[in-house]
């Protein structure tokens, strides 16, 4: 016998020549048709599994992005429960020191909260861009920005100040004095210059102020600055305070 023969017999088609019926079915067209159809099935079913399966895949990556966001805003909501109930305890203690007349107290606390107009002795700064002819038109140094106020409020409250505003704006511990633009944020209000700073304070010194590093800084840049003492300055109340009423 030949090895073609041998190697025939080895396969299964043996059974196709045993039935010649079906060896001409499985030649017919139809046969072809239907094997392609269930290779077709069988590619589509694969694909349809691995859809749904990546599918589920981006959907636990999407929960658990969901679930990160919503514990960082649930940690925020907290931390500004926190910060309501720190300012209600402040206001209740000024309450509790006015009725024991704890005066000295009560001027500290009250600093912060800025819930009640000051009255008093103090200074009055005034700062403008500079205007001279000498300095370039795009010299962002001849401007006062809002990292000059900010400068200017902290050693106002290191020299003693009991109250400041700036342009009738009342600084409190979370004001925010930020620059959009031309213009500076102040409690979300915009302001130009001229920058008018009124500060209260037994022991500031006009003389103090006028020496003070940082003001000489900015003359040099051309800031027009002046500073006045006055017997009689009117700070009003932080506009923070009214929600809590």
């Amino acid at each position: 016998m030949s090895n073609n023969n041998s190697f025939e017999e080895t396969k299964p088609f043996l059974l196709l020549k045993s039935m010649p019926a079906l060896a001409k079915y499985c030649h017919s067209k139809r046969f072809s048709l239907i094997l392609l159809a269930v290779l077709l099935f069988i590619l589509i079913s694969s694909s349809v599994f691995f859809y749904f399966k990546s599918s589920k895949s981006v959907n636990k990556i999407l929960l658990a992005r969901e679930s990160t966001l919503n514990a960082e805003l649930t940690k925020m909501e907290n931390v500004n429960d926190f910060l309501e109930a720190e300012i209600l305890i402040l206001k209740r203690q000024v309450k509790d020191l006015s009725q024991k007349k704890d005066r000295k107290k009560l001027q500290k606390i009250s600093k912060y909260l800025a819930d009640s107009n000051v009255d008093g002795r103090g200074v009055q700064i005034s700062l403008k861009d500079s205007h001279s002819l000498f300095s370039p038109a795009q010299d962002e140094s001849t401007i006062v920005h809002n990292t000059d106020l900010l400068k200017i409020v902290n050693f106002l409250w290191s020299y003693g100040a009991a109250a400041i505003s700036i342009n009738g704006e009342r600084i409190v511990f979370n004001s925010h004095i930020s620059c959009i633009g031309p213009t500076i944020l102040v409690n979300k209000k915009r302001i130009n210059s001229p920058f008018i700073i009124k500060a209260v304070g037994e022991k500031l010194n006009e003389n103090t102020i006028k020496n003070n590093t940082f003001v000489l800084s900015l003359k040099l840049r051309g800031i027009e600055f002046e500073v006045t003492q006055e017997d009689n300055l009117h700070i009003p109340a932080g506009k923070y305070a009214t929600f809590m009423e």
